[in-house]
């Protein structure tokens, strides 16, 4: 029997509609079956997700069901993580799918370094409406092996969802690196946290991971105020994490990288400023917001770009907030002021 070389990770929730696709990305591929396992866990769905889980448990010999309570997609991934026995594991959605015949690919880059502790590339996000991509796929012209800090830190990078990670079990393992449990945007806190303690990141020049943007029934279709207080606890848990673990050659690219994460607290609320639950958080929150956003502040440091969001939060976070959502009202307006 062969060794197992990657455990893909899949909770299951309420994704009746989508987790048949996401099967079918996954044993779809062009790599013997023997060589990966599919753990699903059952995260208490009460829908009828698990009769077609159930499918393919009886056509497929490496597909290992956990059945639990509900207790959220961080206790459901450390559940999966807790008894996966491949070399890397894969956190994969059950609404999201995974590219065809990309585990061929996966395990040439593995077979061949070893010593790699994580493997990322970047994803195609999928709008489920239009079944069009909505980014631009950005494909490194040659595979690039960084420091898991560097690769936190370059310029405007995307460090989450944490599906686009392939991660060393072992890794994980010796630093003791799981998902908080009981909080929304917990890849946020996960994958800074990972990334700040791997020795080697290699960027692969492909996607593999195809994200679905769901118009509604994820945690990202809409919001509710533990979405952004979740946000402030994973900024405060950041600083905390950066003073004891971050040499301070890296504070000044990691302060942006969470400042990034502590305007989310309010961009992440979309256009919801008008409503009384917003008001409540803002009104708990601005002062801390504003506070937080002048330590930013510094022209020789950080540059203009993150000097003027900086200044902008630190004077009134929801004026920043409300012109990022609102550049069309905005152009519209200096336009009408012109024409007179």
């Amino acid at each position: 029997m062969k060794s197992i070389l990657l455990s893909i990770i899949i909770p299951v929730y309420n994704v009746e509609k989508y987790i048949r696709t996401c099967l079918e990305s996954v044993y779809s591929q062009n790599v013997e079956i023997d060589t990966f396992e599919v753990v699903i866990v059952n995260d208490g769905t009460p829908d009828n997700s698990m009769e077609i889980v159930n499918e393919y448990s009886i056509k497929y010999n490496n597909l290992i069901i956990i059945n639990q309570e509900n207790g959220g997609l961080s206790v459901a991934r450390n559940s999966g993580l807790a008894i996966a026995s491949g070399k890397y594991v894969w956190f994969v959605d059950s609404d999201d799918t995974i590219v065809f015949n990309c585990l061929s690919y996966i395990y040439e880059k593995i077979n061949i370094q070893p010593e790699v502790d994580v493997f990322t590339s970047e994803i195609i996000a999928v709008d489920e409406r239009t079944l069009q991509k909505v980014n631009r796929i950005i494909q490194s012209k040659e595979q690039i092996y960084l420091i898991g800090k560097d690769y936190l830190c370059r310029k405007n990078a995307s460090f989450v969802p944490a599906q686009k990670y392939i991660i060393s079990r072992n890794f994980l393992v010796e630093h003791k690196i799981q998902f908080t449990k009981g909080i929304y945007h917990e890849d946020s806190d996960f994958s800074v946290k990972m990334l700040c303690q791997a020795a080697i990141v290699y960027v692969m020049d492909r996607p593999i991971y195809r994200y679905l943007i769901r118009s509604s029934g994820s945690i990202m279709s809409s919001w509710k105020s533990k979405h952004s207080e979740d946000i402030l606890w994973i900024y405060k848990e950041l600083v905390a994490f950066r003073d004891k673990y971050v040499e301070e050659r890296y504070h000044k690219y990691f302060n942006i990288v969470n400042f990034r994460i502590l305007i989310c607290a309010l961009r992440g609320s979309k256009n919801t400023w008008h409503t009384q639950t917003f008001r409540k958080f803002y009104k708990a929150n601005k002062t801390y917001i504003k506070k937080e956003a002048r330590k930013v502040i510094n022209f020789f440091e950080y540059g203009p770009l993150w000097n003027f969001y900086a200044i902008c939060y630190s004077i009134s976070p929801i004026i920043a907030y409300q012109v990022k959502f609102n550049k069309k009202l905005i152009i519209d307006k200096v336009i009408k002021l012109v024409k007179r």
